[in-house]
């Protein structure tokens, strides 16, 4: 995951970068999960794990322009 946010890539694809890494590691651990006694892989699970992945990402962008505004009024106020 640190490769997808250390390149001078846009936004966008960072997160979509980020989303795909997120589901991947979600269907990898389902999957792991298979081989062990009294777990069970679930498509579901990985439904979950996404939408969490999604809402981590949302709230990351929300805080990062909220942060933006705050800094450029600051810098207006200067």
């Amino acid at each position: 995951m640190a490769m997808a946010l250390t390149f001078q890539i846009s936004d966008k694809k960072r997160m979509l970068y980020s989303f795909l890494i997120g589901i991947e590691y979600a269907i990898i651990d389902e999957v792991h999960q298979l081989f062990i006694d009294g777990r069970a892989g679930k498509v579901t699970d990985v439904l979950i794990d996404s939408v969490g992945v999604a809402l981590g990402i949302c709230t990351l962008m929300f805080v990062y322009i909220l942060m933006k505004k705050i800094l450029a009024k600051r810098k207006e106020g200067v």
